[in-house]
């Protein structure tokens, strides 16, 4: 973020741009599962066939719907979008470093921005606001200059949409493929989730838990 920027703009104080990326990530709040963060670029023309599409926020998008809408967007953009997978033994590795969930989401968030904007050639991003810590770290990771917007609610802009899509459709996928597949894994981090990876703990030890599970969710810490 550039010296006079802020980070808060406000919801109705930025108009969406004809030419940027956006990002936004899945995951967080799910004990299982991985971290994954997408950035997707888009123009004024690729913007419009997402729009004529009806590409809004994946939470506002059931998951049988989430596959379809995600080729719908990799169609649109071509190469022009990046997928940054955390797979939790990662995550877990990567938290003990970070100690903070922001701190580690500003860095994901960043990463899929700086591999995309070298790509793109665009230096103006939307993103959600979540950490001051993305100001810190934008200096840290572009040697050029990067506007990084935060603003609430930026599923509203078109790319960040699309950008929710891909990485809900991604972390989807993980549960049908991933290495645990045959005890059904559950989304989300209510009490039977909990239970259910309590029971996989204790069933199947660490290391089974730490390659299928976020270890930071208090059920652990506790």
């Amino acid at each position: 973020i550039n010296e006079n920027s802020e980070l808060d703009f406000g919801e109705n104080k930025i108009d969406e741009p004809d030419d940027y990326i956006g990002t936004d990530e899945s995951g967080k709040g799910d004990i299982f599962g991985p971290l994954v963060t997408a950035a997707v670029y888009l123009n004024k023309t690729t913007a419009a066939v997402l729009n004529e599409y009806g590409i809004r926020d994946s939470k506002t998008v059931s998951d049988n719907q989430i596959s379809g809408l995600a080729k719908i967007i990799k169609n649109t953009v071509g190469e022009n979008f990046e997928i940054i997978v955390i797979n939790p033994a990662k995550y877990n590795q990567l938290y003990s470093k970070f100690k903070n969930l922001n701190d580690l989401l500003a860095w994901s968030h960043l990463k899929a921005i700086e591999n995309l904007s070298e790509r793109s050639k665009c230096k103006e991003v939307i993103i959600d606001q979540f950490s001051s810590k993305v100001s810190e770290m934008n200096k840290k990771l572009f040697s050029s200059k990067i506007k990084v917007l935060q603003t609430p609610k930026a599923e509203r802009f078109t790319a960040v949409a699309a950008a929710s899509i891909l990485a809900r459709d991604k972390f989807n996928k993980w549960f049908k493929f991933n290495p645990a597949k045959e005890l059904k894994l559950k989304k989300g981090a209510s009490t039977t989730v909990q239970t259910q990876a309590l029971n996989i703990r204790k069933l199947y030890g660490e290391q089974k838990i730490n390659e299928i599970a976020k270890l930071n969710f208090k059920t652990f810490r506790q």
